[in-house]
Parts: structure tokens; C-alpha cells; sequence
């Protein structure tokens, strides 16, 4: 009875792992700002074999006007840029379609926060893609306002991301938000009226298991205690 429970408890943890692999939470914060603590955070996870899910969420409070306009991505690998699709959720603004940025001749901007980062980031990294509300080859507002939030679809080429040993954590090298239309201070007083934070990915990242996925295991430990129970009776 006591290996039947070890090997429940195991499969619980199996599944908690292989849901953590799978998910990955990112938070945006700049040092130069003491009184925010973050400025939002990205949610990715993986939807099948070739689609990742994009989810960001704009904090609350923020300087007023803060919209998050584009996103920038690098990825593990020798990998095509993936392209964006704009599903219909309930999480989705139904205003905002976000687009790949083509970057050609333009560039992103210099990251702002890279010397909150052990080693500091180049201040013009090599980003392989990134994601835009404005127009393909510019990045302006509208954008995701503070409190609110909005999911796209990456969909790659060529990937499995559902197979055994996949770390979505390892995959996802650095991410950024754009971040414009504000007027605030910094912590020196300087004038800030737009940034372009990387992001750092939340630690420990262990999603919450699923309702079901607890029921259930719940269900079978007290069935096996009630078991063992009956059997000492």
C-alpha cells in the first residue's frame, strides 16, 4: 500500500513538472523605478506542437497613458520567424491585432533596464522577432492599457514543442516590452516618457495545477488510505 501511495504522489509531481516545462511567467521591472514593482508580466505557453500562446498583462497602477505597444523575442535554435495569429478569447482586446514587426531598416530601441541584467545585456540585442499593434514596420499605440490584457498566437515551423524533455524555459532566450504614451519621473528625477524593458522570468515557475488535476489525485490518495483502512479492519 505504501508503494501504491509513493507512486500517486509521484504521478502528481510528474504532472506538476510537465505543466512547469510547459508554462513560462516573465516579469518586467526597472530599477530605476522604485515604486513600481513591475510594469507588467508575459505569460507564454505552449498550445501544440508548433503554437506558442502570448499573454500580457499590463500592471495597474502605472504612469498615466502607459500603453505596452510591441514585444521583442529571441529563441533557442536555428528556428524561421514564426508568424502571429489573433485569436478570439475572452483575455483577447477585440481592438488590438498585433502583427510581426518587419524589421529591415528599423531597428527596436536601445533596452532600457540591460544594466539591471548579471551580465548586462547589449543595448541593441539581436532580438529574431518581434510583435507589433501599429503598422508592420513602425511601433506606435494604441496598446495594452494598465490593468488590462491581450493574448496572441505565435505559430512556428518545423518545432515540437509537446515532446518529451521540451523546456519552454530553455527555448525563450530573452524577451522585451515596448512600453509609450506616459509622462513620469524617474527615481533621479529624470524625465521618462518611454522604455523598452527585458524581461526575467519568474522564479521558482510552477503553475498552479489545473482544479481537475488536484481533484483527481486527491480522489485517489483518499481512496487508497480508505483502502488500507478497510484492510487493517
Amino acid at each position: 500500500m505504501r508503494v501504491r501511495l509513493i507512486a500517486t504522489s509521484c504521478a502528481l509531481f510528474c504532472i506538476m513538472a510537465a505543466q512547469s516545462a510547459m508554462a513560462l511567467t516573465i516579469n518586467y521591472s526597472y530599477s530605476a523605478f522604485s515604486s513600481i514593482p513591475t510594469w507588467g508580466t508575459m505569460d507564454i505557453n505552449v498550445v501544440n506542437d508548433t503554437t506558442l500562446s502570448v499573454l500580457y498583462t499590463a500592471a495597474s497602477p502605472l504612469p498615466a497613458g502607459t500603453q505596452a505597444t510591441a514585444f521583442a523575442f529571441s529563441f533557442a535554435g536555428n528556428l524561421s520567424n514564426p508568424t502571429i495569429t489573433n485569436p478570439t478569447v475572452a483575455d483577447n482586446d477585440p481592438d488590438l491585432t498585433w502583427k510581426v514587426f518587419t524589421k529591415g531598416t528599423n531597428t527596436l530601441p536601445t533596452i532600457t533596464n540591460r544594466f539591471d541584467f548579471n551580465p548586462v545585456i547589449n543595448e541593441q540585442y539581436a532580438f529574431e522577432m518581434a510583435a507589433t499593434e501599429g503598422a508592420a514596420n513602425t511601433i506606435t499605440p494604441p496598446g495594452i492599457e494598465a490593468g488590462k490584457k491581450d493574448i496572441f498566437y505565435l505559430n512556428f515551423t518545423g518545432t515540437n514543442f509537446s515532446a518529451s524533455g521540451f523546456d519552454l524555459a530553455s527555448f525563450v532566450d530573452l524577451t522585451a516590452v515596448r512600453l509609450q504614451s506616459f509622462s513620469t519621473r524617474d527615481d533621479a528625477g529624470n524625465c521618462v516618457d518611454s522604455l523598452f524593458l527585458a524581461g526575467k522570468e519568474e522564479v521558482p515557475n510552477t503553475p498552479v495545477p489545473e482544479p481537475g488535476t488536484l481533484a483527481l489525485a486527491a480522489a485517489g490518495l483518499a481512496g487508497l488510505i480508505l483502502y488500507r483502512r478497510k484492510q487493517k479492519m
